[in-house]
């Protein structure tokens, strides 16, 4: 078995995501590993009817990307007050499932939340845990969100 120095938490900042970053801190503690927030983001962009699109300026991309660093750091703060375990952070613009992938291939472990979303629900949002789970080199524990928690979500 490959030793987990380095584990991968992608994060939506939903409560979901909360309970796999709790499971990935318990984990560095027992590995002696570390942990990184990473967050996948895109940018607005809309075509009209017309055909005509409207894709972020400058200032839009710069208030969003301010905005990922701002909520990284604080989840990487409390993580780390929680914890004791040192946690890092990283973002990127793309398609979540394919960024998380790219990522991936530079950590041991990816530990990330999933919805749990079935039937149509799933059809039409995907899983970008079930793509990760399916594409990562790396192991991918995915951690579900208890039932009781769940239902206050």
């Amino acid at each position: 078995m490959t030793p987990i120095k380095k584990i991968l938490v992608p994060t939506d900042f939903s409560a979901g995501a909360q309970v796999a970053v709790d499971q990935a801190l318990a984990m560095a503690q027992a590995f002696g590993a570390s942990v990184t927030l990473f967050h996948v983001y895109t940018l607005p962009s809309y075509v009209f009817p017309d055909g005509s699109t409207f894709v972020a300026g400058v200032e839009v991309t710069t208030r969003i990307e301010g905005d990922v660093t701002d909520a990284l750091s604080r989840a990487a703060r409390d993580a780390e007050r929680r914890s004791g375990v040192p946690v890092l952070t990283r973002s990127q613009i793309g398609p979540p499932y394919e960024e998380i992938v790219r990522a991936a291939e530079d950590f041991d472990l990816v530990v990330m939340g999933t919805h749990g979303h079935t039937g149509l629900r799933h059809l039409f949002l995907g899983s970008v845990a079930e793509k990760v789970v399916r594409h990562a080199r790396c192991p991918v524990l995915t951690v579900r969100m208890p039932a009781e928690q769940a239902s206050h979500a």
